[in-house]
């Protein structure tokens, strides 16, 4: 199937025009969109069996048959109607869009209508880029998630958090995030694209997976399961950068670094930072993993006095100029770091 046919029907012609435009531009996956405005014009709708899903407002059923429509996704209005067909689910009309998008993904994911394929890279794989420091509170997951909105403004950027205890707020939502990720993964590995697309979420242009709802799902994944699940992720979706905000708790962490094209250190000018670091650098010479600092920058942060409270504008101000800064100067987005 090449594209997946959705139908609105809804009589707030502004509510159909948003949900509209929003569906052709975020679904990551060739569709086309019918509107109406009338409920009762739906029944000139022609070959009902071939639209992969019905979207109906409580309002709107109450004045038209959706008998013929095997998908149908009901938009609740606290109406109470009551409808039945061969798949049926409802969402709140006024939840948060990434709700219904992961509905309808699943809908005809369910339904064999999609395919990992539709986001195929052609044989390319994602620049990887890793942050990870011995460091706490040094602004680490702050810059991580700042350098993944500016690649997401020139390319399609995925961010994943492997924090056990995040303490940011830039993955909140619906999804059950890392730890649904994880689990269709085991399931179903050859459709992680499919599955990427339903658990993450949206900060303006870039693409998060929510953190893992349990802390032992970081602590007890072993690296090999992490390092075949953002192979996948790499090649099998039509993702061109990946920024990864690593823990020290993760496990098998200096193997799972290999696999990154770039790995970012944030470093501190004080006694106890440097023995850290110092330390950091005996293990990775004793682990025989010292060929890690060909890929490693490290940098030392400024002070910044102001920095954005909302995860969604990480792109503008003072920190977000000294990374724009170091991505030109490290050829971040060079296309050498792609193959």
């Amino acid at each position: 199937m090449n594209e997946v046919n959705i139908v609105i029907v809804d009589e707030d012609a502004d509510f159909c025009r948003r949900l509209d435009g929003c569906l052709r531009e975020r679904l990551q996956f060739p569709v086309s969109v019918h509107d109406y405005t009338d409920p009762q014009a739906l029944s000139a709708h022609e070959k009902r069996e071939d639209t992969s899903a019905l979207l109906i407002s409580e309002g709107a059923l109450q004045k038209t048959s959706i008998e013929g429509f095997p998908r149908v996704i009901v938009l609740s209005e606290g109406l109470g109607v009551e409808v039945q067909a061969p798949t049926l689910r409802r969402v709140n009309k006024y939840r948060a869009l990434s709700g219904l998008f992961k509905e309808i993904t699943e809908m005809v994911m369910d339904a064999g209508l999609l395919n990992g394929q539709l986001f195929s890279q052609s044989g390319k794989h994602a620049l990887r880029i890793a942050f990870f420091s011995p460091l706490s509170r040094c602004l680490q997951t702050t810059s991580a998630l700042t350098l993944a909105q500016l690649c997401a403004e020139q390319r399609k950027t995925l961010y994943l958090g492997l924090e056990p205890f995040p303490g940011h707020i830039a993955c909140s939502g619906e999804s059950g995030g890392l730890s649904e990720l994880l689990y269709y993964y085991e399931c179903e590995p050859e459709k992680i694209a499919l599955h990427v697309e339903k658990t993450r979420v949206q900060l303006g242009a870039l693409h998060v997976i929510p953190p893992a709802q349990s802390c032992t799902d970081v602590l007890e994944t072993e690296a090999g399961r992490w390092d075949e699940l953002f192979t996948r992720i790499s090649t099998e979706t039509d993702y061109e950068v990946i920024v990864t905000d690593f823990s020290v708790c993760v496990r098998g962490l200096t193997d799972l670094l290999r696999g990154f094209e770039r790995i970012v250190t944030i470093e501190r000018d004080d006694g106890i930072s440097g023995e850290k670091l110092h330390f950091f650098d005996r293990m990775l010479k004793r682990s025989g993993h010292e060929d890690l600092r060909a890929k490693n920058t490290r940098l030392t942060l400024p002070v910044f006095p102001k920095l954005p409270a909302d995860p969604a504008r990480y792109g503008e101000g003072q920190l977000a100029d000294y990374w724009r800064q170091v991505m030109h100067r490290e050829g971040f987005l060079s296309d050498d770091d792609r193959t």
